[in-house]
């Protein structure tokens, strides 16, 4: 069982196709879900563990490369990093940034991911699909990710989330996302429609039960 065509594909090097079959991962569709109540203005969060490599890669190259670009359109954009072992480069940004927080490990990820005006998945590397994009989708969010970030995932540029993978690029979008109300609140009515119809957990249970 593989959690996503790019995942078959590799598989398929190794194993007669017709042995694999791909089951999506998904996302508990009533425990996140929207607050539109809870947002906040040019407020972009990330998610995930940093002692996973490719989070702790998103994160520094969005510090370095996208976040000044991004601030040159919006002085007042407050950055949350959410999640467990931060690394020493974000803590020490965090440090002399008072706009740069990081959190470490939360009970709750959903009051963050809610203020946010934008997720962004500013992910270089990584396989599988990503636990953190269903939540944020399922909580209707606009999101702005890499096309790496969006790996698994049916999403076209545009429809249900923004895709960039040029730090010139994601910074753009990043404004846009921030700067047009309505934008967003399509974004995150597409992003919620795809969750709730293909990965819920009793459609994703559905799938593996008929296996």
């Amino acid at each position: 069982v593989a959690v996503s065509q790019a995942n078959k594909d590799y598989f398929a090097q190794f194993i007669p196709e017709d042995r694999i079959t791909v089951v999506s991962t998904g996302v508990d569709t009533e425990y996140f879900h929207p607050n539109e109540a809870a947002e906040q203005p040019n407020h972009a969060v990330f998610t995930g563990s940093y002692d996973w490599m490719p989070n702790g890669d998103a994160m520094d190259w969005y510090a370095e490369d996208i976040l000044p670009l991004v601030r040159r359109d919006v002085p007042e954009l407050q950055t949350w990093a959410v999640g467990k072992a931060p690394t020493q480069a974000m803590l020490r940004r965090s440090q002399q940034d008072p706009a740069f927080h990081v959190t470490g490990r939360v009970d709750d990820v959903r009051p963050y991911i809610e203020r946010g005006s934008v997720y962004i998945v500013p992910m270089r590397s990584g396989s599988g699909t990503r636990l953190k994009v269903f939540e944020a989708m399922a909580c209707g969010k606009a999101i702005v990710s890499t096309r790496a970030g969006a790996e698994g995932l049916p999403v076209e540029h545009g429809k249900s989330m923004i895709l960039a993978d040029t730090a010139a690029d994601f910074a753009g979008e990043m404004v846009r996302v921030m700067r047009d109300p309505e934008l967003r609140m399509r974004l995150g009515r597409e992003a919620r429609a795809l969750v709730e119809g293909r990965y819920s957990w009793n459609r994703v249970g559905d799938e593996f039960e008929s296996i």
